[in-house]
C-alpha cells in the first residue's frame, strides 16, 4: 500500500518517459465531487469533443467495494509515511492536494 500510495514516485517515473502534457492527472475526490467535469477534462486532454460522450448517469457506481474501514493504525502509518511527498507532489501537479486539506 505504501508503494501504491507513493504518487510522487509514480508520477516522477511516468514523467521520466513522457512529457508532462502527455500525462492526465486527477484526484478521486474530483471524480466524486464533479464526475462530468473530470470526464470533460479527460476528453479534452485526449482531443475528443466532450459532447461526443453518450448521456449516462455518472453518479451510478459501477464497480463497488464493500467499503471496509481502514484500521486506524494502518491509516495513521500510511498518512505519516506518505506525508513527506505532499509538498513536492502539490508542486509537481500545480495544485493543492485534497487530502492535505482534511488533515
Amino acid at each position: 500500500m505504501r508503494r501504491r500510495g507513493d504518487y510522487l514516485a509514480c508520477l516522477t517515473n511516468w514523467l521520466a518517459c513522457f512529457p508532462r502534457d502527455h500525462v492526465f492527472t486527477t484526484f478521486l475526490e474530483d471524480v466524486v465531487q464533479n464526475p462530468k467535469a473530470v470526464l470533460d477534462d479527460a476528453f479534452l486532454f485526449l482531443g475528443v469533443d466532450p459532447r461526443a460522450a453518450p448521456d449516462s448517469d455518472l453518479s451510478q457506481q459501477v464497480h463497488g467495494t464493500d467499503n471496509s474501514p481502514v484500521p486506524d493504525w494502518a491509516r495513521e502509518y500510511l498518512t505519516e509515511a506518505l506525508r513527506v511527498q505532499d509538498g513536492p507532489l502539490a508542486d509537481l501537479l500545480g495544485r493543492p492536494l485534497p487530502w492535505s486539506e482534511r488533515r
